[in-house]
């Protein structure tokens, strides 16, 4: 299978580089991701400024990985430019977005660079997986064991994700392999964060903020995907685009019908 894999967290992320490396041995993986690390840029994508793609020198490439490359934009400036220019005579069968460092849960739909990567993915037809582990720090050694369950589960997936366009959101526990309870379809959680903002001041005494939370997990549905990796589970959700609130429609309908022009 001809897979574009890419990331939100920079060419420089080891889980990035492990998993190329994996896919690399059995499918043909071109390798692009952002130049800086992106998290929570969401479908941010460059238009007011030129992009610039930078094939990997040797120094920098410890895993010798094939067709590796690096672009100045955006998760999202990855895909588009590699469907529309640098791929675009040899199309992937399928996007691959990760391995993450930290979940994508819930609302994490809308923030991630690496849903979004994946779902640019999907707005061209072509079917793509965002991947990611609930923790943002995790060992070499923990990296390898969602690398070495992923790789087979791809194999089980792959025709019927290229059967269609389809886009999968998948999460992994922050637990070892023995304590992973299986694998649950799961839809899109609802419950999101406690954020807040913690004010801290310079040592040039200017005031600065940064933007902190924690996610909440009790009020959420028993279905859901932050339920399932609550509770160890990996999640594998379907996602889609439809901002229509298909409720509201024939309400608001009913409101329009009479206002006059």
């Amino acid at each position: 299978m001809k897979i574009l894999l890419t990331n939100d967290d920079g060419y420089r992320s080891e889980a990035y580089q492990l998993l190329g490396q994996a896919l690399q041995k059995k499918h043909d993986v071109t390798m692009i991701a952002p130049e800086k690390n992106c998290s929570g840029i969401a479908h941010a994508f460059t238009l007011l400024e030129p992009l610039f793609s930078t094939d990997m020198q040797e120094v920098e490439n410890s895993f010798k990985l094939k067709e590796f490359s690096h672009l100045s934009g955006t998760p999202v400036d990855c895909v588009k430019f590699s469907l529309l220019e640098a791929m675009k005579d040899d199309l992937p069968d399928m996007v691959i977005s990760g391995i993450n460092y930290g979940a994508n849960l819930a609302c994490d739909v809308l923030y991630s660079g690496t849903v979004g990567a994946a779902i640019e993915a999907y707005v061209h037809g072509v079917s793509s997986i965002a991947l990611s582990y609930k923790e943002h720090n995790f060992s070499k050694e923990r990296v390898q064991e969602v690398i070495d369950w992923f790789i087979p589960f791809l194999d089980q997936v792959e025709a019927h994700m290229l059967e269609k366009p389809r886009l999968l959101n998948i999460n992994y526990p922050p637990v070892s392999p023995k304590e992973i309870q299986g694998v649950k379809a799961c839809e899109v959680g609802t419950v999101g964060y406690k954020d807040f903002y913690d004010k801290r001041t310079s040592p040039l005494g200017k005031d600065y903020f940064w933007l902190s939370g924690t996610m909440e997990e009790e009020k959420e549905n028993k279905a859901s995907d932050k339920f399932a990796v609550q509770h160890n589970y990996i999640s594998v959700s379907p996602l889609k685009i439809d901002f229509t609130n298909h409720q509201e429609l024939k309400s608001l309908e009913g409101i329009l019908q009479d206002i006059k022009v």
